[in-house]
């Protein structure tokens, strides 16, 4: 499994980048839409295997029916293509099962469904998406600490000096008031001499917006990345249609990746199980229509991070 290289060192910033890691993939679980699975296999067991671990087999197994795990692959064939896959779990019923399958190839002869498996890679050579999803939720938790940190600096307090504690719990007992409403009446001889109460302000400059801004950047190059549809950027202003039309295309090369991948596997265990899987993106149909701007139906505009910190 792989492991984070984010170097994290208080637990805060720990909590915001697993924050972000989970959002992402939970994003990436709900990126395909599976159609036709056996009813024993569950769609986002599935989709959450390819996501961390890059690679599943499918097969038929005479206790469970029809199974998808996320697996290992041994050996490879002439074309450089893995030839067993296997799957180790545990539970409480059954202990340690040790699932392994020859992975069906079309150049392969016909096999036995209860000896074959179909191998489903999440992308070429069954790389897994933690190493996108790191990069970025690094990057975002980052962010979000420095607008954390910004919004905190904006509250600064003005700074009194005092000559000693008696003005300094007169002062404390005042700014306590405030909530209440009651006056302030001072009756501190110090504090009502000619020169007043010395006091200083710290100016620390506002930089939420540029930093909201940017987050929103770092989310929807993720976005991009993995093939969520979105306008890819956060402007104020609407977006041209060139401008949309344009990333629409990238957002289609990188799609079409995993889901070609995808696709392969469907129809391999259709041709080897008899079934009639078939997987698609999410939204598909939707993204077939015309594209107007860069809004919604209620005037907001897509593609802007949802800010939940």
């Amino acid at each position: 499994m792989a492991t984070s290289t984010f170097d994290v060192r208080p637990d805060q910033e720990q909590s915001i980048y697993e924050f972000f890691r989970t959002k992402l993939l939970r994003e990436l679980s709900q990126l395909f839409e599976w159609k036709g699975l056996p009813e024993e296999v569950p769609y986002d067991y599935l989709e959450m295997a390819l996501t961390h671990s890059g690679r599943a087999m499918f097969f038929y197994d005479a206790t469970y029916g029809y199974m998808t795990l996320a697996c290992s692959a041994d050996g490879v064939n002439v074309y450089g293509k893995p030839i067993r896959a296997r799957a180790i779990r545990f539970t409480t019923d059954m202990g340690m099962p040790d699932y392994q399958r020859t992975i069906y190839h079309r150049y392969d002869e016909k096999m036995e469904k209860e000896k074959a498996c179909v191998m489903i890679e999440n992308m070429y050579g069954g790389e897994p998406m933690l190493n996108i999803v790191d990069f970025y939720a690094k990057r975002m938790a980052m962010l979000q600490q420095a607008f954390d940190t910004n919004a905190l600096w904006q509250n600064l307090p003005p700074i009194f000096t005092t000559p000693n504690d008696n003005m300094k719990l007169s002062i404390m007992k005042l700014f306590s008031d405030i909530r209440s409403g009651k006056p302030w009446i001072i009756v501190d001889k110090e504090m009502l001499a000619v020169n007043g109460v010395p006091v200083e302000f710290i100016e620390v400059q506002n930089k939420l917006a540029d930093i909201y801004d940017a987050m929103n950047e770092i989310y929807n190059s993720f976005k991009e990345t993995v093939g969520i549809n979105s306008p890819g950027a956060d402007k104020k202003e609407r977006l041209l249609l060139d401008e949309v039309n344009a990333n629409n295309q990238s957002i289609q090369t990188c799609l079409h990746i995993m889901q070609t991948c995808r696709e392969v596997a469907c129809e391999e265990i259709n041709e080897v199980f008899g079934l009639n899987i078939s997987v698609q993106a999410r939204g598909a149909d939707e993204a077939e229509g015309d594209v107007e701007d860069g809004t919604g139906d209620d005037g907001a505009e897509d593609g802007s991070f949802d800010g939940e910190l």
